[in-house]
């Protein structure tokens, strides 16, 4: 019983809270490491003690440590405990023995029949009970709202516990027109402790992405339609939008609301191989306003810094004639700066540039975890609680036989200014004042 009491005990859990409250404060604090090859940079630049020790105590991942996963295990265990002791309340006080001393309440003039007819026009229902005294009761499924709190919160912890330890999120992005083949260069991965192995197709070819703006140039709709194809050859055409999720081979597929336009660069320094460059610059937010990304170029520390126009002549938020300035910088010196549209060539530094062709492209999210309903459902059960425990508060009256005949207590477990009306119409009946 001792430990019982430990593990429940004010102090524990609010101890637990700072703790999860601190994992939370770390993980946004410091860059929480992917699967992707790109997730290896370390968050402070060089080899630095500070970083081992970030490693060593997987604070770079910090919901898919064994700790991590210990802790909320032992916080689920608090709210179990005291779910369950919840529970046994929620019982008691619904149809369990009256055992505490009731005030000496109102005496009853009226028969006791039209007193109990009029509770029931009241909305009190009677409760039974084997022994005095006769108990009825409004909105008793309002002892219950406290036991709905505690379950929503454990199945919450539960799921999201379920969650993180099976975790297995993944991002492609797309090229209308090209053909992605989900590679570990290609795809960022995030995985929990548990995770398992996400089947995806052999190749996605991104066949039409779908952007409505409003008048204001703001983004009213985003969808598309890709070609999966799966190891066997079989094809199957998914169409997924950002309010519209699609499924594949057990994973969920949503759209991101992240897209813009693909720019296919060739880069010629005059001495190596012409290599390919692609920028993913996100759409601009109006028509007058310009989409920014960054490249690092590779073997050089050379870093291009680019921004597009949807549109040369700034008439349309689509990419008609997308118009592409880039500078290049030498660290922090600006070494070269050009403009050009699709089909062009121009010098930049000591590169000459050529764009290819433009395309839209966009992200798709591969979600394979589980426990997402488990904690949506919590989430409920938090609400009803809440609901139950402010909106749908019980209201007891007491009969009890006395040597004067009958005496009538009212109570109410909180609010009692509120529903002093009600207390008082009672009573008054009680007395004969009301017919």
């Amino acid at each position: 019983m001792r430990i019982r009491q430990r593990v429940t005990s004010r102090k524990t859990v609010l101890c637990i809270f700072l703790l999860l409250a601190f994992c939370c404060l770390i993980a946004n604090i410091i860059p929480q490491r992917t699967e992707s090859p790109a997730s290896g940079a370390s968050w402070l630049a060089g080899n630095t003690w500070i970083n081992h020790v970030i490693r060593a105590a997987g604070l770079d991942h910090v919901f898919s440590t064994t700790w991590f996963v210990i802790l909320a295990l032992f916080f689920l265990l608090s709210l179990a405990i005291s779910t369950h002791d919840q529970y046994r309340r929620a019982i008691q006080k619904t149809w369990g023995e009256i055992q505490e001393t009731a005030p000496k309440g109102e005496v009853l003039v009226v028969p006791l029949s039209d007193f109990q007819k009029k509770t029931r026009q009241l909305g009190y229902i009677a409760m039974g009970s084997r022994t005095e005294p006769m108990r009825y009761v409004k909105h008793p499924w309002g002892h219950w709202g406290n036991f709905a709190l505690h379950l929503g919160l454990a199945l919450s912890v539960l799921f999201a516990l379920v969650y993180v330890a099976t975790e297995h999120r993944a991002i492609v992005r797309l090229i209308e027109g090209e053909q992605v083949y989900p590679t570990p260069d290609t795809v960022v991965e995030k995985k929990g402790l548990l995770a398992k192995r996400i089947d995806f197709p052999t190749a996605l070819r991104l066949e039409k992405l779908d952007a409505d703006f409003w008048d204001n140039d703001q983004l009213r709709a985003l969808g598309s339609q890709t070609l999966f194809t799966a190891a066997s050859g079989e094809t199957k055409r998914i169409g997924v939008a950002i309010n519209d999720k699609a499924h594949y081979n057990g994973m969920t597929v949503y759209q991101k609301n992240s897209f813009g336009t693909a720019f296919f660069l060739t880069m010629d320094d005059g001495h190596q191989q012409p290599f390919p460059e692609t920028l993913f610059l996100p759409c601009p937010p109006r028509r007058d306003k310009a989409g920014y990304g960054t490249i690092t170029l590779p073997d050089s520390g050379l870093t291009i810094k680019a921004k597009y126009f949807a549109d040369a002549a700034k008439r349309n938020i689509y990419p008609v004639a997308p118009l592409l300035v880039l500078r290049l910088y030498d660290g922090e010196r600006m070494v070269g700066e050009t403009a050009l549209q699709p089909g062009q060539s121009t010098v930049l530094g000591e590169y000459v540039v050529s764009l290819a062709k433009t395309a839209w492209w966009t992200d798709y999210l591969f979600e394979g975890s589980w426990g997402t309903f488990g904690i949506f459902t919590g989430f409920a059960l938090i609400l009803i609680g809440v609901v139950l425990n402010y909106f749908v508060v019980p209201r007891t009256v007491l009969v009890r036989q006395a040597d004067d005949g009958y005496r009538v207590c009212w109570r109410t477990v909180r609010f009692p200014d509120l529903y002093a009306a009600e207390k008082e119409e009672i009573f008054a009946f009680c007395r004969g004042d009301l017919t």
